[in-house]
């Protein structure tokens, strides 16, 4: 929510001249973007058993204010771009304002570079080599390899995005909306975020951001659909209603692992039909929003104006269908978890 206060803040703007000192607060608030590589850093390091101390350092380091921005850096708009030339390697400082890609695989490599030091650093010195070398090397390892080549596998999939979306029309688009909660199972949808930061800056428009609704308002679906299969008065309809609750406003969480996946996989895989059939209605109508991070309900303040009717019934539909889905479904072969 923090991190979709930037694409809220612009809309406001943009949209509505009385409401400019309230994006002009929220343009304040909304820090969680330029410095997501911070937490990504702190976490992986510490997933990856290093110092999450040296994680936070070396997320600072990532996206440090005195180097140029990234995405201005990338569109080839940054002027005066000044390099370093580090071992007759020609580097542009350059931050990695939503690096999600090189902060993960600089961790991965500080994480292991930490423990190699201290192995072999005599313990009376472990206290002042261990950090000095562990993050002027991570550092170093960050410019020259691991941020051009997480730019480079952002690069490959900000490509695959668009080819799903604009070559491969609606049924890369259904495709697309419907892989998007597989990805929060695993962790990954994070990585979506740079791409559509990228898309926000580029072009003024994100066209993920319609799929991101349609995929978690069809787990609610998903989820309310268990309601009406379980036993009257159970716990199992106060946990759907509870969890469908908060797909209305983009947290999908609790619908998937308190009741999609809690007895079948049935719930979750109709919920991902349904985001993908909403995926493709997004498509026909180029429903498209000038932010991100916002779904849902809160949603409809960043959808581009024009397309806002299609916004809307696109996640009416994705909501119902996987309810009508799961009916049919416990018809012919039953649904774990239904009344009998």
């Amino acid at each position: 929510m923090t991190t979709g206060l930037f694409g809220l803040e612009g809309s406001l703007a943009d949209n509505y001249a009385w409401a400019a000192d309230t994006a002009s607060f929220l343009e304040i608030i909304a820090t969680g973007l330029n410095f997501l590589p911070v937490l990504v850093a702190y976490s992986a390091t510490k997933r990856f058993g290093g110092n999450p101390v040296y994680g936070v350092v070396l997320g600072l380091i990532l996206v440090h204010p005195e180097l140029g921005d990234r995405f201005e850096y990338v569109q080839g708009t940054l002027e005066n771009v000044n390099y370093w030339n580090i071992f007759g390697i020609s580097v542009p400082q350059v931050a990695f304002q939503g690096g999600i890609f090189p902060a993960i695989l600089s961790s991965l490599f500080m994480a292991k570079f930490e423990k190699l030091v201290t192995k072999y650093t005599p313990r009376v010195l472990t206290f002042i080599v261990v950090p000095l070398l562990t993050i002027l090397v991570s550092s170093l390892t960050l410019f020259l390899v691991f941020g051009p080549l997480g730019d480079l596998i952002a690069t490959g999939i900000g490509f695959v995005t668009n080819f799903l979306y604009v070559e491969a029309g609606i049924f890369g688009a259904a495709f697309f909306a419907a892989i998007l909660q597989p990805l929060v199972i695993t962790g990954t949808q994070h990585m979506i975020m740079s791409i559509e930061a990228q898309l926000v800056a580029q072009t003024g428009f994100n066209y993920i951001q319609p799929l991101w609704a349609v995929s978690i308002i069809a787990q609610g679906g998903a989820a309310l659909g268990m309601f009406f299969l379980a036993k009257k008065r159970s716990k199992r309809r106060e946990v759907s209603v509870s969890s469908f609750i908060p797909t209305l406003v983009g947290i999908s969480e609790p619908a998937i692992f308190a009741v999609n996946l809690k007895d079948s996989i049935v719930p979750f895989l109709m919920g991902v039909l349904g985001a993908g059939i909403g995926g493709a209605y997004m498509k026909i109508f180029d429903v498209s929003a000038l932010g991100f991070g916002l779904t849902g309900i809160p949603g409809v303040t960043i959808v581009n104006p024009p397309v806002v009717v299609h916004y809307i019934i696109g996640c009416v539909l994705s909501m119902i269908l996987p309810i009508i889905f799961l009916l049919i479904y416990n018809k012919i072969k039953g649904v774990a978890g239904a009344e009998k």
